[in-house]
């Protein structure tokens, strides 16, 4: 399958076509923000790391969460929905793989 998005707006977002990547949410711990089954694209562009939605990969598990840097190396990954409590992490822990830049899914 393929996503199309027009070069302009992917210039106008500063998104390099070669730096994303197009991934399928599972699981309802983004919910409301993101629902299972919804389609996202992720910027893998090595940038300096910044709070926000990330995909990334804690031991062997890849999930989407909100990374927050709460000081001293480490990370919070949050969930969206309040039944997941938030997990702190060293730094060094967690690979971030890119931010998510875009969501589309079911109405």
């Amino acid at each position: 399958d393929t996503f199309r998005f027009s070069r302009r707006w992917l210039e106008e977002q500063g998104l390099a076509r070669a730096q994303l990547s197009a991934i399928r949410v599972e699981g309802d711990s983004m919910e409301p923000l993101l629902n299972d089954g919804d389609e996202i694209l992720v910027d893998c562009s090595p940038l300096p790391f910044r709070d926000g939605i990330h995909v990334v990969r804690l031991g062997e598990t890849l999930m989407v969460k909100r990374v927050a840097s709460v000081g001293a190396g480490r990370l919070a990954l949050l969930s969206q929905n309040l039944a997941y409590p938030p997990v702190e992490v060293a730094a060094d822990e967690v690979t971030i793989i890119g931010r998510v830049v875009w969501k589309g899914g079911r109405v």
